[in-house]
């Protein structure tokens, strides 16, 4: 171990210089990472407010009813998180599950090819004309 007032010299020199490179590296990565945290979006904090309240599933059985009430309790849900509208989408559609699930994967892959503006607005639109 070096300790203070020591003279380093030949190999012992370029051990200590790999090591003091390796604790530079390792402060930059730290810094890296801490930066990305703080920078990260506010998704993660919108699912969990959106859990907390408890949004229902759907499983796309066909019941005009169960859809219409999923529809309303959605749009309340979001209107209290107050998100953007693609940020309402990805919300609202991570509760889908079943037949609508795969109906909604089909429409968000057909969106993607035809550059299609996804958002909480034209789901619904979709959504309202597939029944």
């Amino acid at each position: 171990m070096i300790e203070e007032g020591m003279a380093v010299e030949g190999a012992d020199l370029e051990v200590w210089r790999q090591v003091c490179a390796t604790m530079a590296q390792m402060r930059n990565l730290m810094r890296r990472r801490a930066e990305r945290v703080e920078r990260r979006p506010q998704r993660d904090s919108s699912l969990n407010k959106f859990l907390k309240l408890q949004p229902p599933t759907l499983l796309g059985l066909p019941d005009p009813s169960t859809e219409e009430s999923w529809l309303l309790q959605q749009d309340k849900i979001l209107q209290v998180l107050q998100c953007d509208d693609d940020q309402e989408l990805v919300l609202a559609v991570y509760v889908l599950q079943g037949e609508v699930e795969h109906w909604w994967a089909m429409i968000d892959a057909n969106w993607t090819r035809n550059g299609t503006v996804r958002s909480w607005t034209t789901f619904q639109e979709k959504f309202n004309a597939r029944c």
